[in-house]
């Protein structure tokens, strides 16, 4: 029973907690033993609070003792992790940077307070890439996360170390941000689940870097979690303005539950122009069609060139609606000169990784040539139109990625493959990945559903359709 607990889904550790089949300080002993275990192999885990956890589970399991089991919150008793980049109080909040090290969380991001208020239990922070901006989990302060299905293999970014903890099964489900498909990709390559919220759903303040007023709603907080059925309580949770995020605009929540998959439009996006997707994701995304078909939704073929753009949409979008450059955030308000930190770097002499210093350059450049200029209104021009395409009953089902978890260092080569997953952001959808099983060399699949902006229950819904019709999560083998 004690290793199945560290496979079970968060909403079933609730329940057996609620029946009083076991208690708090139980899980939270099951995955300290199983983070333990793990984390050497993949260096998720950045710092933990286990001591502070385990006092809290037992002062759960006196609650339940003195005032029954009535009215308990919904995620009583079930532990949970934090991307770095978030808040945790009296936890290290780097963001990855060397110049942050010494910074310590004096208060908890509102996202995660209201995780604890829910009755949730913290028990650790995990790895992002160096100011949470790429798409490889790996840094100066904290060194580089690995994939648990293969630690030769990347884990993704930049809630890298979140979804590679949970994928090993060693966190019932954790917090992560997304910018760019920052929860989308690395829950595909640890083959778990993630959603991407409405832009407007959920605050994300005490975040780093934090967006500005106009960039808030690209900058998305959600759940990532072993099974699907995990989202909707942990984003019913989260949501809701907090008076601080002026992205953050209280839009209603939709019940998964109510969204008849049956009656749904599939709109199957098999190739993307300019994006070379790897035959296995493509028989992913065809998959993933079929069995929603099988559940009686209606798939058509979608066609979209504007995403041969999404590069300039992305770049143009952020750029616009910027207040604080990149430089302000990796210099830690001081100038940082490029070419003088990448001769440091090829001496082993920089406090900064290769990527954040290539964003660098490419923000410092697009000052003297635009090359993404009108990308913000082509964006806008799309939304508006896929609003009124997908309606309340359409999704569309496409690539998270162009390929399965590569090796450490490939995505260098292939840095223009982030805007396949982080055009939804700027086009402000929700999107949900969802694990598609493991191709040939044991290494998760997944693909992604996408709504119109306000419609997760749609996303959410199409997400357990899969995972009751495909098995969702696969546990990879212990280490």
């Amino acid at each position: 029973m004690t290793y199945e607990l560290a496979r079970l889904p968060a909403h079933r550790l609730a329940q057996l907690v609620r029946a009083g089949e076991v208690t708090p300080l139980e899980l939270v002993d099951v995955h300290v033993r199983a983070m333990l275990r793990w984390n050497p192999v993949i260096n998720a885990v950045t710092a933990n609070r286990f001591e502070d956890a385990r006092a809290e589970a037992r002062a759960m399991s006196e609650q339940l003792t003195r005032d029954g089991r009535e009215r308990l919150p919904p995620l009583f008793g079930v532990p949970f992790t934090v991307k770095e980049s978030l808040g945790v109080r009296g936890l290290p909040h780097t963001a990855g940077s060397v110049l942050r090290r010494h910074v310590v969380a004096s208060c908890s991001a509102p996202v995660v307070d209201r995780v604890i208020a829910a009755g949730g239990i913290c028990l650790a922070v995990t790895n992002v890439p160096e100011l949470a901006m790429w798409l490889e989990t790996n840094n100066r302060v904290w060194g580089r996360t690995n994939n648990p299905y293969d630690p030769a293999r990347t884990s993704g970014g930049s809630s890298g170390g979140e979804a590679a903890i949970v994928g090993a099964g060693a966190s019932p489900f954790g917090l992560g941000t997304d910018a760019g498909g920052s929860i989308r990709v690395p829950s595909s390559f640890c083959g778990v689940f993630g959603h991407k919220p409405s832009g407007g759903l959920v605050p994300s303040t005490n975040h780093v870097p934090s967006p500005s007023p106009r960039q808030a709603r690209f900058v998305a907080v959600g759940p990532i979690a072993r099974s699907a059925r995990d989202l909707h309580p942990i984003l019913s949770v989260i949501a809701g303005p907090d008076g601080v995020d002026p992205g953050c605009d209280g839009m209603a929540l939709g019940d998964p539950s109510a969204v008849p998959v049956e009656r749904l439009t599939v709109h199957l996006l098999r190739e993307v122009k300019g994006f070379s997707v790897a035959p296995a994701i493509t028989a992913a995304v065809a998959r993933a069609a079929a069995a929603l078909e099988a559940r009686g939704a209606r798939v058509v073929e979608a066609r979209l060139p504007e995403l041969s753009q999404a590069v300039a949409m992305w770049g143009d979008s952020l750029k616009v609606t910027a207040e604080t450059s990149f430089e302000h955030w990796l210099g830690f308000g001081a100038r940082v000169r490029v070419r003088k930190e990448l001769l440091k770097l090829a001496l082993g002499r920089s406090a900064h990784t290769f990527p954040a210093l290539a964003f660098l350059a490419i923000e410092k450049a697009s000052a003297y040539v635009d090359v993404m200029k009108g990308g913000f209104e082509r964006a806008n021009e799309l939304r508006a139109r896929l609003a009124i395409e997908l309606g309340d009953h359409g999704v569309l089902v496409a690539p998270v990625f162009t390929m399965p978890p590569p090796r450490h260092g490939e995505m260098l080569r292939r840095a223009g493959d982030f805007a396949l997953p982080g055009i939804w952001n700027i086009l402000q959808t929700p999107a949900t990945a969802v694990p598609m099983g493991l191709d040939g060399n044991g290494l998760p699949l997944g693909v992604q559903v996408v709504a119109r902006p306000g419609n997760d229950a749609a996303t959410i819904a199409c997400a357990v359709a899969l995972e009751d019709a495909l098995g969702g999560w696969r546990p990879p083998p212990l280490p």
